[in-house]
């Protein structure tokens, strides 16, 4: 068995707290990977979501790459303008496919790197079901 070292890192980024007691982690949540073209630009581990839209949303978690492409998520946070070859995979290398699109939500200059979010908005391939089905359970 091989272990994504570099997913381990974003689960790590994302939901570890010096206030917490260290804990097993037995569920790894699945990590999107964006990208502007061919370029990464950054990953997301998605925790919230609304099955009956097909909408999820997680922290976005930028690589140096995306500092090109940050203005316009600052600029168009409010009223988001579509960008050609912008694409979300899931861990296996699917891409997304959203029928409202994807949005990069960047209010980091107000309260700093952790309001950066992924917004994933109709998700129709893969089904929602399929991507987040312990979601589906908790309803």
């Amino acid at each position: 068995m091989t272990v994504d070292l570099s997913a381990i890192a974003c689960w790590k980024q994302l939901h570890w707290s010096k206030d917490r007691e260290p804990f097993p982690i037995y569920y790894f949540p699945m990590r999107f990977t964006i990208k502007l073209g061919n370029e990464v630009i950054g990953f997301s581990v998605i925790d919230s979501g609304d099955p009956s839209m097909g909408c999820a949303y997680g922290r976005f978690i930028p690589t140096p790459a995306y500092s090109t492409f940050q203005q316009h998520c600052i600029r168009h946070r409010e009223n988001w303008e579509p960008v050609p070859g912008l694409s979300v995979e899931e861990a296996s290398g699917i891409r997304l496919e959203c029928s409202g699109g994807f949005q990069i939500v960047d209010y980091s200059p107000e309260i700093g790197s952790e309001g950066i979010e992924l917004h994933l908005l109709g998700i129709t391939t893969p089904p929602y079901g399929s991507l987040f089905p312990d979601d589906l359970k908790k309803r």
